[in-house]
């Protein structure tokens, strides 16, 4: 068959023809004059020699400009971790250094003149722990003479960071009452003990809570003496009771000892609870002629007054510029800090130290 392409014709053709893009007809005329033209046959050799070089070059430059991009990736990364962690690390300095953590009463030692007028004055402030400085003190006056401390403890720190604290301060009205965090320390011209403090915060409207029950008893440490007992609240009517069964049994050599700090507790629990009219228990003594004896110690708040010869007043005003000083009952009394600490040594579970 007659080849009737020309050279040009098939210089034209031979891109599409290499890549496949001619159809059957155009193919076939164009590859009888490839077998014919030896010109045409070496422009095709050499246009297959350059894709071959440009298709194995390509790879290599991919393969090298995503080794570039990773390689920035990477450092990218690497840098906002580092930034990460340093803004991690600058925090915890700034935490455990500068600003501290909050300090309660039994963390720190102290020496502390207050006065209702001339206000506070630390001396010989710091910490109980060696791995912890006193970094700030301050100081926050509420309504009725309250002023509340709050103390900064940091761990020491490598650099000169340590400034000067305000041991001193001069209140805008007189005091009536100190904290340091939630700590009573001081009330109505009175130091005021940690175990008060903690009877004082315990206070509560009805017996019926017992979780709130649970809290006093633990405040005023009474497991510590009584051992473990059982509780019956007697709440179907007023007046409210509480009952308390000793479940190990009490040698005669501790009787007296005992159920003095019985009726100290039962005082306790009725100053602070508030609808509690009365305490009793029900405890067995170990006799030495008849064994085991069953007996019952019931304590009101009458009980309690006289036992430990309580007295309350109110002042009442009239028009005329007179005055009547009226008698309150036991559960009449507004119990302060102050109060409950004078109760406590009168029934003698007073001891400086808790």
């Amino acid at each position: 068959m007659k080849n009737d392409l020309s050279c040009e014709v098939v210089q034209d053709l031979l891109p599409s023809y290499m890549d496949n893009l001619t159809n059957a007809v155009t193919n076939e005329a164009v590859k009888r004059h490839l077998d014919e033209c030896e010109k045409c046959r070496g422009r095709m050799q050499r246009m297959q020699k350059d894709e071959d070089v440009v298709n194995n070059e390509l790879p290599s430059k991919e393969i090298d400009f995503l080794k570039i991009l990773k390689k920035k990736t990477n450092k990218k990364i690497f840098i906002s971790v580092g930034c990460v962690l340093a803004a991690v690390v600058l925090i915890i300095c700034l935490k455990v250094f500068v600003i501290g953590s909050e300090l309660s009463a039994q963390e720190v030692a102290y020496q502390m003149n207050i006065s209702a007028r001339d206000g506070v004055k630390f001396s010989n402030l710091s910490c109980l722990s060696s791995a912890k400085n006193v970094s700030s003190i301050s100081y926050h006056e509420e309504e009725g003479g309250i002023l509340r401390i709050t103390l900064h403890g940091v761990l020491p720190s490598p650099l000169p960071m340590q400034k000067e604290l305000q041991t001193t301060y001069q209140p805008k009205q007189e005091l009536t009452r100190v904290y340091i965090g939630d700590l009573i320390i001081w009330d109505e011209g009175v130091d005021i003990a940690p175990r008060v403090s903690s009877v004082y915060l315990s206070r509560h409207e009805y017996v019926g809570n017992m979780p709130e029950n649970a809290e006093t008893v633990q405040a005023l440490g009474m497991k510590e003496t009584l051992g473990d007992f059982e509780n019956e609240l007697l709440t179907d009517q007023a007046p409210y009771g509480w009952k308390i069964s000793l479940k190990s049994d009490i040698s005669m050599s501790d009787k007296v000892e005992i159920e003095t700090k019985m009726k100290g507790y039962a005082a306790l629990l009725l100053a602070t609870i508030d609808n509690l009219e009365y305490v009793t228990y029900d405890y067995n003594v170990k006799t030495y002629i008849s064994g085991i004896e069953e007996k019952t110690l019931t304590v009101t708040a009458e009980d309690a007054k006289e036992l430990y010869h309580l007295e309350f007043y109110h002042v009442e005003y009239h028009e005329d510029g007179s005055y009547d000083i009226i008698e309150e009952s036991f559960k009449e009394q507004e119990w302060t800090p102050a109060d409950l600490q004078h109760l406590m040594v009168k029934a003698k579970l007073m001891d400086w130290r808790w």
